[in-house]
C-alpha cells in the first residue's frame, strides 16, 4: 500500500516453487461497463490508493461486479489461479493414534501399538491331557436311582440362598463413645465410655487437676474418649452423648463465641479427621448414665446410703488436653 514502509509491514504471496506466474487474457467488457471501469480506477489512482503495476505478468483479472441495489459498479480481483498456486500446509499431528486409543479407553492396545508387541493366548489344554489326569483321578461312581430315590428326593435337599451373589460392600459396626463432664465447687471430672462393636463396654474416669467450667469439662471427656479411640486404631465411630452444646459446635449448626472453648472445639475437629467414619448424636442424660456417673464420680459425687461399697478406677490429669496436643487457651 503506498505511504507504508516495506520494513513495517509487506505482503507476501506464498506461491510454490516451480510455478511460472501466468498472464490473464484480456476480458472484452461493454462500452457502458467499460467507462464506469475506467471512472473507478481514475479515481482510485487520484486518491493515491493504487499505483499503476509494473510486472503485468503477475496481474490477475479484474471482474466487475454491478451492485444490484445502486447500480454502481465494484471492482474485484480474480483470484482463482492465484489459489492454484498457493501451496496448501499439512501440519502433522503428533501421537495421535496414543490420543485416539487413550479416548477410547485403550491404554494396553496403545502400549502394545508403540512397540509393536503382539498377544499370544495361553495355548488351550490338549484333550488327552485331560484324559491323563481323568484316568489318574476317578470320581465317585452314583448308583443310578429309580423313581421312588427320585420322589424322595427333595426331603433330603437343602436350598442355599445367595451364595453365588456378589457382595458389594460390608458395613463395619461402628464404636461407641458416650461422654460427660462433670462440675462441682470440688472439682470437675470427666466420664468416657468405649463400646465395643460386640458389646463389650470400657468405662473409664477422670478427675481434672484444673479450673474449668462444665463445657469445657464435656469437651474434656470428648477429646480424651477420642484419644483413646485414635490409639487403639479405630475407623469408624459413634459419639453419644447428653450435651446439645458441645454436639451442636461440632456438627457446625452452633457458633462457639467462647475463646477458651474455641480451641477445644477445634482440637476436638482434628482428632475427628483421625476417622474414616464418624457419626454424633444427642441422647437423654437417663441414656447416658454411665459416662454421668464416671464423671460425677470423679468430681466427688456422695455415695447414696443403701451402696455398702463401690470400687471405680479413676485416673488423674494434670494439664488439659490442649496443651499437650500444642494449643493454648
Amino acid at each position: 500500500m503506498p505511504g507504508l514502509d516495506r520494513q513495517l509491514v509487506e505482503h507476501k504471496l506464498p506461491i510454490k516453487d516451480g510455478y511460472l506466474p501466468v498472464k490473464q487474457a484480456r476480458r472484452r467488457m461493454s462500452m457502458d461497463t467499460e467507462l464506469k471501469v475506467k471512472e473507478e480506477i481514475e479515481r482510485l489512482l487520484k486518491a493515491g490508493f493504487i499505483r499503476p503495476a509494473i510486472y503485468a505478468d503477475w496481474l490477475a483479472n479484474i471482474v466487475p461486479v454491478l451492485k444490484r441495489k445502486t447500480g454502481a459498479v465494484r471492482i474485484c480481483v480474480d483470484y482463482r489461479n492465484l489459489n492454484e498456486a498457493s501451496p496448501k500446509d499439512e501440519y502433522p499431528m503428533p501421537m495421535e493414534d496414543m490420543l485416539i486409543d487413550g479416548a477410547a479407553h485403550n491404554q494396553m492396545l496403545s502400549f502394545m501399538d508403540e512397540f509393536t508387541l503382539r498377544y499370544v493366548p495361553q495355548k488351550a489344554v490338549k484333550g488327552q491331557a485331560v484324559a491323563d489326569f481323568l484316568a489318574d483321578h476317578p470320581g465317585e461312581e452314583i448308583e443310578n436311582m429309580d423313581s421312588l430315590d427320585i420322589a424322595n428326593a427333595n426331603l433330603l435337599t437343602r436350598a442355599h440362598v445367595c451364595l453365588n451373589n456378589p457382595i458389594y460392600s460390608i458395613h463395619l459396626t461402628p464404636w461407641k463413645l458416650y461422654f460427660d463432664g462433670s462440675k462441682t465447687d470440688k472439682a470437675s471430672g470427666a466420664g468416657v465410655v468405649l463400646e465395643e462393636p460386640l458389646g463389650i463396654r470400657h468405662c473409664y474416669s477422670f478427675q481434672l487437676d484444673f479450673q474449668c467450667t462444665n463445657n469445657r469439662a464435656e469437651y474434656e471427656a470428648l477429646i480424651i474418649g477420642l484419644e483413646m479411640l485414635v490409639e487403639l486404631g479405630v475407623q469408624s465411630v459413634e459419639i453419644l452423648g447428653d450435651s446439645m452444646l458441645v454436639l451442636k459446635q461440632i456438627a457446625g449448626e452452633y457458633k462457639c463465641l467462647n475463646p477458651s472453648l474455641a480451641v477445644y472445639l477445634v482440637a476436638a475437629r482434628n482428632l475427628l479427621t483421625e476417622f474414616r467414619e464418624a457419626t454424633w448424636e444427642h441422647i437423654p442424660r437417663e441414656e447416658n448414665f454411665a459416662a454421668n456417673e464416671l464423671a460425677q464420680v470423679a468430681s466427688g459425687i456422695q455415695m447414696p446410703e443403701d451402696c455398702v461399697q463401690r470400687i471405680i478406677k479413676i485416673g488423674r490429669k494434670s494439664l488439659p488436653s490442649i496443651l499437650t496436643r500444642g494449643m493454648e487457651i
